[in-house]
């Protein structure tokens, strides 16, 4: 029988107890992402191992679908209704008509999508993916796949209302940086990006005491009330384009655009060079007057890109196609 001396036994005590650190730092890097969700680590997409990854953008994931690894959609012609998950031939015009506020689906599919599977819309501004969602519609009733992206606490619904969906909870700006989410129902958005006429009407209380008569948006707030609201958070804000990169996408069917006043700098993030949509819907006359400055704004850079007109202003919409677009 081998002996051990005192010498021995403190060099095998000093290696148990390297070995057990080694172990738990390995378990550690290799727990289920589920298990600590949010943390930056992929939720097992397609084949892809899971890691833990440095883009701060996956810190923000909510649901991360199958589909996005394995590069499964692409729009189709689908006429006969054969794909579609409800099994009918096409969706009724009740269904058309109650699926949007300002008719986003109706126009969508009665003039570009009609009988049409495996597209891929993205949805900024999605709430809860259920409430006003323009995309729920097109993913249950035509097979399609959608990005939702939401900045208030409403997203963190979205994986159980949409749970083939890819979610994410973040702000989109021109460049990164740190903003002032405020968390309102339905009229809720980046406190910076807001309109004037927007923050006098839905959110005085975050006004000067002279009602912000100022004409610039930093000018009318006043920060001390805006840090004292428990209702406005900072958030994280990223380029729309460095969302896009990070899952590789470089073409979408239906871009629908619902911000409360950042839709013109989540458009200015895009870089139209790596990026193609063939249909945009985007939010630009919130009060329905038509005489807004901010519609030609947004009007005169979109068609700057290259993409022709559609409606000026449908509701609170306004419309384009790509000169590329044909339904196949």
């Amino acid at each position: 029988m081998r002996r051990f001396t005192a010498s021995k036994l403190r060099w095998c005590s000093v290696l148990a107890g390297t070995t057990f650190g080694v172990l738990l730092l390995l378990s550690l890097f290799t727990s289920d992402p589920e298990v600590y969700p949010r943390t930056g680590k992929w939720r097992g997409i397609g084949n892809h191992t899971k890691s833990i990854s440095s883009n701060p953008i996956d810190a923000q994931i909510l649901h991360l679908p199958n589909w996005v690894g394995e590069r499964s959609w692409g729009l189709s012609a689908d006429a006969a209704g054969a794909h579609f998950p409800n099994g009918i031939s096409g969706p009724s015009q009740k269904t058309l008509k109650g699926s949007s506020v300002d008719l986003e689906v109706e126009i969508a599919w009665t003039n570009f999508f009609n009988g049409t599977t495996n597209g891929l819309i993205l949805e900024l501004g999605a709430m809860d993916g259920k409430v006003f969602s323009a995309s729920e519609f097109f993913e249950k009733e035509a097979g399609w796949k959608a990005i939702l992206v939401e900045a208030s606490s409403q997203a963190l619904e979205i994986p159980q209302n949409r749970h083939n969906a890819l979610s994410l909870q973040l702000a989109v700006c021109q460049r990164r940086s740190t903003i002032h989410f405020v968390n309102a129902e339905d009229v809720g958005g980046v406190l910076e990006f807001m309109t004037p006429q927007f923050l006098r009407e839905l959110h005085p209380k975050l006004l000067k005491t002279d009602q912000g008569q100022g004409t610039s948006v930093m000018e009318m707030l006043d920060w001390n009330k805006v840090a004292e609201a428990d209702y406005v958070v900072k958030l994280p804000c990223f380029p729309l384009q460095s969302v896009l990169d990070r899952f590789q996408f470089q073409h979408v069917n239906f871009l629908v655009l619902d911000l409360e006043g950042g839709e013109l700098a989540a458009l200015q993030s895009l870089d139209f060079g790596r990026v193609h949509f063939d249909v945009l819907c985007i939010e630009t006359n919130r009060f329905k007057n038509g005489s807004d400055p901010y519609i030609e704004q947004v009007v005169s850079f979109v068609t700057g890109k290259g993409y022709k007109l559609f409606h000026r202003t449908k509701g609170r919409n306004s419309w384009f196609v790509s000169p590329r677009w044909k339904k196949p």
